[in-house]
């Protein structure tokens, strides 16, 4: 066990909220719910045993090292730069508990940590990931494919060498379902005699195993797979659907963390964010019962967010014309690059407004842009 050290990273940076400038005030009606949408007023998960979203089984060799450790708030900030504001985002993110379990093949030298850690809300857990995504990128952690679960993400994992102990090599994951992030540690003790190296294949059958146990437990909780495609976004009043590339996930939302994005007069239908970009690339899609038209409303936008009216453009999309606005939103911790994009298109006696958001240039704007044209009758 002492070989082995369990490092739960914590990023102080969060998801960046969408800034629905003016919008919530430039409609109104009933609540237009979508059944795609991940808020915290959709019925929550049941409780779960942390034992019973381990992996039941694991490759021959590999033998449990102690019991399932609790993980305390002061356990996993005790690395990070700053534990105190470490343990106030925890606690800002509504955290709630971790654990985490080892396993070790004493032949190969190899090990698989699995933390998980539960939050009161799905948001919580969201914006944790790709917090933790963040935070690889930022240590230039080399990202691997990985399958299984929507919006999952892997990296390469060396850690800083312990004196007197082994190097280690290996791959970190992340994925989340519901309220619950779950990370992956699967290595080798590099230069212990017989060490085996942990490929990616590896690293793939350990994350097909987890999953494979969580499925029973929180299967309909799962987010939607990725088709050959990518990932398929429909709505059923709409009558129609969109694709996002296949590295998007299903961004899960909480009022009490994204206030201004989700109002109470619109109905979110999905989003969805990039993890190619840590999530800071998102799409959603919100529908409102008419009440005006479509340009009408856009413009209301444009004024109210200090963009011309005469900015407004015409687009064709396949469900009908559309209109749209862009604008730089003027929010802290965005950045200078930030692009957000309104379009609305009337259809079935509503109002819909797709929201994209990239906090990077142009190529996130034609990726948004992508999906937005992506729109087909299904």
């Amino acid at each position: 066990m002492d070989r082995l050290r369990v490092r739960l990273i914590v990023a102080l940076a969060v998801m960046a909220p969408i800034q629905v400038v003016g919008l919530g005030r430039a409609v109104s009606g009933r609540v237009a719910q979508g059944p795609a949408s991940e808020l915290a007023t959709v019925k929550a998960a049941p409780a779960q045993p942390v034992a019973k979203l381990l992996p039941t089984s694991l490759p021959p060799g590999f033998r449990a090292v102690g019991a399932v450790q609790p993980l305390t708030v002061r356990d996993i900030t005790a690395n990070t730069a700053d534990p105190k504001a470490a343990s106030a985002e925890l606690a800002r993110l509504g955290f709630r508990a971790a654990s985490a379990a080892t396993w070790l093949d004493k032949n190969s030298h190899q090990f698989v940590i699995v933390g998980v850690t539960e939050f009161k809300t799905p948001a919580g857990a969201a914006a944790h990931k790709s917090a933790v995504a963040r935070s690889w990128t930022q240590e230039k952690r080399a990202r691997v494919p990985i399958a299984g679960v929507t919006g999952a993400v892997a990296a390469e994992y060396h850690p800083a060498q312990l004196p007197g102990k082994y190097p280690q090599a290996g791959y970190s994951v992340e994925f989340r379902i519901e309220r619950w992030e779950f990370n992956l540690i699967v290595g080798t003790n590099v230069g212990a005699s017989g060490a085996v190296a942990t490929t990616s294949a590896f690293v793939q059958d350990i994350v097909n195993r987890e999953v494979a146990a969580l499925r029973p437990r929180l299967g309909p909780y799962f987010p939607a797979p990725v088709t050959a495609s990518g990932l398929v976004l429909r709505d059923r009043i709409c009558a129609c659907g969109f694709i996002a590339p296949a590295t998007f996930e299903p961004l899960a939302l909480d009022k009490n963390l994204a206030a201004s994005l989700v109002d109470d007069k619109l109905g979110l239908i999905f989003s969805v964010a990039d993890t190619a970009t840590d999530g800071a690339t998102t799409f959603s899609l919100f529908r409102t019962p008419r009440t005006a038209s479509a340009r009408t409303t856009v413009t209301q936008v444009a004024t109210r967010a200090g963009t011309p009216a005469s900015a407004v453009q015409t687009v064709r999309l396949s469900v009908g014309t559309a209109y749209q606005v862009a604008h730089r939103p003027n929010a802290a911790g965005l950045g200078k690059n930030a692009v957000e994009t309104f379009t609305a298109f009337d259809r079935s006696g509503w109002t819909y407004f797709a929201v994209a958001l990239s906090l990077h240039p142009a190529a996130d704007q034609a990726t948004l842009d992508a999906i937005l044209r992506s729109v087909r009758v299904s």
